[in-house]
């Protein structure tokens, strides 16, 4: 709610993640998985894709997750207009 917030209250049309963010999440989360039973090299899973990496949506629980996400924070996103096309 508070990027939809963002958004209407700044004209804004796109958010997309910067990079240094999104590679920061993705470490996070390789980070924690290393330690749990899905790396396991013995254990084959549709958590794992074809490279090996846990690919399922939060290693954290639910709680973690919520701390770690409950504050947007805009600068960490590129805010844009979309481009205007004719109909």
């Amino acid at each position: 709610m508070q990027a939809l917030r963002e958004m209407v209250e700044g004209d804004v049309d796109v958010l997309e993640v910067k990079r240094e963010p999104f590679e920061d999440y993705n470490r996070k989360v390789d980070e924690e998985f290393s330690d749990m039973v899905w790396l396991h090299p013995g254990v084959t899973s549709w958590y794992k894709n074809s490279k090996g990496r846990v690919v399922t949506n939060s290693p954290w629980a639910l709680s973690v997750y919520h701390a770690l996400t409950m504050e947007f924070q805009p600068g960490e996103y590129k805010q844009a207009k979309a481009p205007v096309t004719a109909a």
